[in-house]
């Protein structure tokens, strides 16, 4: 049996599903079947490649490193057409008039 995800206090955990945009069938079949889950939310992956475009004009890779090492979520989407990520969010504000007293 798994240990419960602890969550520090005041954070709200929720699931982003992240679909490749090869795999609309995949992303709408997600969406239908976790619509009324209020903590978990389907995108669709909306990066396209490399952003950078090659290197110097010699040829020569500009930098000794990539900036952004790639995250295992980018194999996932490219092996399996979607990977999910935990994500801890604050609460939402309340509005100062729904307070007692505010």
């Amino acid at each position: 049996m798994m240990p419960a995800m602890v969550v520090p206090t005041g954070l709200r955990r929720r699931l982003l599903f992240i679909v490749s945009r090869e795999r609309v069938d995949l992303y709408d079949a997600l969406r239908e079947a976790l619509s009324e889950e209020p903590d978990c939310e389907v995108i669709l992956d909306r990066r396209s490649g490399e952003r950078r475009s090659g290197g110097a004009p010699d040829g020569r890779e500009r930098r000794a490193r990539p900036r952004r090492e790639r995250f295992p979520v980018d194999t996932e989407i490219r092996e399996c057409g979607w990977a999910v990520v935990k994500v801890n969010t604050w609460p939402e504000a309340e509005p100062r008039g729904a307070r007692p007293g505010g």
